[in-house]
């Protein structure tokens, strides 16, 4: 039995047409956990596939916005003929209290698709330790 592989992939081609393109960016809202610690607050989000460069966090007054794309790439001189991965959008806002955090002394780090904040208390707000002197 002899396979013409153009007609092949032709039909294969107009099988994904007729079911369609897939859609557009996925907007998704990253899973998350908070703690509190003695020295502030931790956010801690799962953002897979979002890359250094495509992370943008800010913050603003009392509004902290965490942003990520994942960028999709494909080979070039390539032509997909399905698709269900999509390019994906995450955001995440939260509140937080200038009175109690220092949102000018925030770090992020991200690694292995989990991102980390850290927002440290103010420092009148910390606990410290009081040295006792003698004598």
């Amino acid at each position: 039995m002899e396979v013409d592989m153009n007609q092949v992939t032709e039909q294969s081609r107009d099988a994904v047409r007729q079911t369609g393109e897939a859609a557009g960016p996925t907007h998704l809202r990253p899973a998350g956990d908070i703690f509190e610690h003695e020295h502030g607050i931790t956010i801690v989000l799962d953002m897979p596939g979002v890359s250094k460069e495509r992370l943008n966090i800010h913050s603003d007054r009392n509004a902290l916005t965490v942003e990520g794309d994942v960028e999709i790439s494909m080979p070039e001189d390539t032509e997909s003929l399905h698709a269900d991965v999509r390019a994906t959008h995450y955001r995440r806002d939260f509140s937080v209290s200038g009175e109690q955090l220092d949102v000018d002394a925030i770090e992020a780090s991200l690694r292995d698709g989990v991102l980390r904040i850290d927002i440290p208390k103010r420092a009148e707000l910390r606990p410290r330790r009081i040295e006792v002197r003698t004598g």
